[in-house]
């Protein structure tokens, strides 16, 4: 699968944040579960991650997501030891994945 497919999979990740713990203005949570689900005509692909950690500033309404990539957890064995490999991802020059997004709205933020 070529590092694009992979991309756009990781794009359509399926996020769970079960719990934050306030930090000033951010909230951070530890117990971040990232999903991602991919079909193929081989088989289907499924891995999660549950060392994630999330942030959400309320001030900016900025989220942020940390991943560590090595972190994801397949039912296949193979499937991990493919996806950790140094040919498909080049986990060594970008062992994490930031995922960044801000809500925007107009007037005050209704997080604070």
């Amino acid at each position: 699968m070529k590092k694009s497919g992979i991309l756009m999979i990781l794009m359509t990740v399926g996020i769970l944040t079960t719990a934050f713990s306030p930090i000033g203005d951010k909230l951070v949570s530890s117990e971040t579960h990232i999903k991602f689900f991919s079909t193929t005509p081989a088989e289907d692909i499924e891995a999660n991650n549950f060392k994630s950690v999330s942030t959400f500033n309320r001030a900016t309404s900025e989220l942020v997501f940390s991943v560590p990539m090595q972190s994801f957890e397949f039912e296949k064995s193979l499937m991990q030891k493919h996806f950790n490999s140094d040919k498909f991802f080049g986990y060594q020059i970008q062992s994490q994945s930031n995922f960044e997004s801000n809500f925007e709205q107009s007037g005050k933020s209704r997080f604070q």
